[in-house]
């Protein structure tokens, strides 16, 4: 939450009231260009601070759902691409090879649209719905898929440490952001061509975002991209 109460030295993790009283948040930052107080604020939800409370209160830590699966969000291009009416759900980049997406069938590409029927609004929110069900739980997917929809569940597992997964992430080649990029061209790039003459456009090529039609030649990118025949990449 942003809000314009004065947030003083102390009273981070103290609570927010409203008008009425009621705890609405946890004060938590200021934005400050000169360590002073300028007028805005950041709270945690009150929504958000009560499953943590009450999760500290039974068991002593938090422990949160994990999905196994790296997810940037839909942007306007791959939308239009996707045939989506407006840039919604994220789009599966990467299936972790020891979480629980992989065995319950979700594949890199795949566009998870809503879980237990509730809509997606983007990665960000996947991912809090995915860690608010909590290990354990059973998660429906809706997934768009080459175009067609189908809905998977997933049993969905603890989150790692941070430590853990930092280790993982530091066990793959290149840097996080190269193998990100070249995680979503595998997802997102849909292309047969012989030679450099395209059949499909890639969903967020540069090629595709300055409407280069299909079956007309094109470099898209010097970077390769495999899937692409060596000539493209996000």
């Amino acid at each position: 939450l942003q809000i314009d109460a004065p947030i003083n030295p102390g009273n981070s993790g103290g609570p927010l009231f409203n008008q009425s009283g009621h705890v609405v948040g946890v004060d938590t930052a200021i934005y400050s260009p000169s360590g002073g107080s300028v007028g805005i604020g950041f709270a945690i939800p009150a929504s958000v601070a009560r499953n943590v409370i009450t999760q500290l209160r039974e068991h002593g830590h938090v422990e949160r759902g994990w999905l196994g699966v790296e997810i940037p969000g839909v942007n306007a291009d791959m939308a239009q691409s996707l045939g989506l009416n407006k840039p919604k759900g994220a789009i599966v980049a990467k299936v972790m090879a020891d979480g629980p997406a992989k065995p319950a069938g979700v594949k890199q590409g795949d566009v998870v649209l809503a879980v237990n029927g509730k809509d997606v609004s983007n990665a960000g929110d996947l991912s809090r719905r995915i860690a608010n069900l909590g290990p354990g739980s059973e998660a429906k997917l809706d997934i768009l898929r080459n175009g067609d929809k189908t809905t998977i569940s997933v049993k969905l597992a603890k989150r790692p440490s941070e430590a853990k997964l930092a280790s993982n992430d530091n066990g793959s080649s290149g840097s996080g952001t190269s193998r990100m990029r070249s995680a979503v061209c595998e997802a997102a790039t849909k292309v047969n061509q012989t030679g450099n003459r395209m059949t499909t456009m890639p969903v967020i090529s540069s090629a595709w975002q300055k409407n280069v039609s299909p079956g007309r030649f094109s470099i898209i990118s010097s970077s390769p991209c495999a899937r692409c025949s060596g000539t493209g990449s996000p």
